[in-house]
């Protein structure tokens, strides 16, 4: 049984500690900060061929490897993912490979710690399955279609970490997508249904432990008062206004340092 409470074929767990990714921060030498590996796929790496379309060089799925015919997990339980999370694969597709009627279902559950981006399918691995007349020239005739779901979930509620009784922390509830989740895949397409779910967690923000936390509820008086005891006159503005957003719903959070 997987983070989201059901059985799956391809199963990848991140727990609090673990790091995916070597990053190495060259400042202030330079502002460059170097990141070697960083991701991390519920799927294959597969196999595929190169094609030159106009200037560009593309990277094409041969569909005959790292193909997963059935379900795949992938979740974030507190550890850090420098780079990004595919629930798909590299190449390797997500599908009923063998057309037997298996359910066929994508997730990454973003419960805790820190990724760059996440996607619901791969890189260039589609989840589902289609295939098309490539004789039609005025529209694409489909002539075989087995859909499937890709299913992205980030944070876990207020009112079900109260049920269950966790205390909701960085690193279980309230994770940092340090830039973009996506229902959908990078590269890979979605031939059937994609969600995103977002309970709970900040997206386009980075985590910093040392940061001021603030416990809620607290009136916005008083939050001024913290905020202008900690950051004076002149920053606290920008900060108050970026952090009100979250006072409702979360039960604390965390006002960067400026």
């Amino acid at each position: 049984m997987n983070g989201l409470g059901d059985t799956t074929n391809t199963n990848v767990y991140i727990n609090s500690g673990a790091t995916i990714g070597d990053r190495k921060d060259n400042r202030p030498a330079t502002v460059n900060v170097q990141i070697a590996g960083g991701y991390c796929y519920g799927g294959g790496y597969g196999i595929g061929h190169e094609v030159v379309e106009g200037s560009g060089v593309y990277v094409v799925d041969d569909d005959e490897g790292g193909i997963v015919s059935g379900t795949t997990y992938v979740g974030l339980h507190g550890g850090t993912v420098w780079k990004d999370i595919y629930a798909g694969g590299t190449l390797g597709g997500i599908k009923d490979y063998y057309e037997s009627g298996t359910t066929v279902v994508s997730n990454a559950f973003i419960e805790g710690g820190t990724v760059r981006n996440v996607y619901g399918g791969g890189w260039e691995g589609d989840v589902g399955l289609a295939d098309f007349d490539s004789t039609a020239t005025a529209s694409k005739v489909v002539t075989r279609n087995i859909p499937a779901t890709s299913n992205v979930v980030i944070g876990i509620l207020d009112d079900e970490a109260k049920a269950r009784g966790i205390t909701l922390t960085h690193e279980k509830g309230i994770p940092t997508v340090m830039r973009n989740a996506y229902s959908g895949g990078e590269g890979g397409a979605i031939f059937g249904t994609a969600k995103l779910t977002i309970n709970n967690g900040y997206i386009g923000y980075t985590y910093d432990s040392s940061s001021l936390i603030i416990p809620i509820p607290i009136s916005m008086k008083d939050m001024w008062r913290i905020l202008m005891t900690r950051h004076g006159t002149v920053t606290v503005k920008a900060v108050l206004k970026r952090a009100a957003t979250r006072l409702a719903a979360v039960t604390w959070m965390t006002v960067a340092l400026i």
